[in-house]
């Protein structure tokens, strides 16, 4: 009890004073890959890093890849730039890079340990990988050739990459759970829509609250799509709403409560990835994650 009291009169204490609360967190320097800047972008379960750094001179920007073991390593480039910006809990890495020191085009890549960098190559002009599923389910966006209109895109291991099309203008995919269920958004003349794609029911707008514009972000394994859109119609400035978009259909295997969730950007990831061997490409890849999680 004495050891208690004491505890809450000191809270009391910095309170009333305005003493600092210590940060639960701390504060760990990562390090670049020899020049003066770094960013960091994505962190799976086990802790690795993904992002870009500039190299010795500060004469590159190349996607580096983190771990509390291992430190900072290059992963390379396509032949220009590159960036990291996704890490699944297997340690795939998606990103994109320049093929040309010109940086004329950037392709879409994946990185394993195993495989290096792998070029996903474009819808005919450039290609950018956003997010990423446990089972290697890339998502993003690219034009075609000639066509400086981004559409979105989707790459699997069995079938390669696909344009999923647009609803009006611009497309991009930023998103993807591990049931191959594709979110994002699309932008219009007049308006953006959120938007739902699937390989059997393809692309679906998700609508509005009531105004013109919606953006979907992230997917959980049952379906259930988050983001925002405003609730006013017309020109003038609308109030914005988070909404969600819950999944009527069942999923095609039972949702757990501890699933992933798959997110893009502006969204914080909340899964648990690398909970059982299906998350992961080959199944000694889950287990091993699973022990490391033990």
């Amino acid at each position: 009890m004495l050891i208690l009291g004491a505890i809450l009169v000191g809270a009391a204490v910095a309170r009333h004073t305005g003493a600092a609360t210590p940060s639960p967190f701390v504060a760990v320097d990562l390090g670049t890959l020899g020049g003066d800047f770094s960013f960091a972008y994505d962190v799976n379960a086990r802790g690795q890093v993904v992002g870009d750094s500039f190299t010795t001179g500060n004469v590159a920007d190349h996607a580096f890849s983190w771990t509390p073991t291992g430190g900072m390593i290059d992963l390379g480039t396509l032949g220009g730039s590159s960036f990291a910006v996704a890490v699944s809990a297997c340690g795939q890495i998606v990103g994109h890079s320049y093929t040309t020191p010109q940086e004329e085009h950037a392709h879409a890549f994946s990185w394993t340990p195993a495989g290096g960098m792998i070029d996903l190559g474009t819808l005919g002009g450039s290609s950018i990988a956003v997010a990423l599923s446990g089972r290697g389910h890339i998502v993003g966006y690219g034009n075609p050739a000639g066509n400086f209109t981004d559409h979105a895109l989707s790459w699997t291991p069995a079938g390669g990459m696909i344009d999923l099309g647009g609803r009006d203008s611009s497309t991009l995919a930023v998103a993807v759970n591990t049931l191959g269920q594709v979110v994002g958004y699309s932008t219009g003349s007049a308006a953006d829509h959120a938007f739902a794609w699937t390989p059997a029911g393809g692309m679906i707008d998700l609508g509005t609250l009531g105004g013109n514009f919606s953006y979907a972000y992230a997917v959980n394994a049952r379906g259930d799509i988050v983001g925002d859109s405003t609730t006013v119609a017309g020109d003038h400035p609308s109030p914005v709403h988070a909404v969600l978009w819950r999944a009527s259909a069942t999923p095609r295997r039972g949702a757990r409560a501890d699933d992933e969730v798959e997110a893009g950007p502006r969204v914080e990831r909340e899964a648990r990835e690398g909970d059982e061997g299906g998350h992961c490409h080959r199944r000694g890849e889950g287990r091993d994650a699973e022990r490391e999680d033990d």
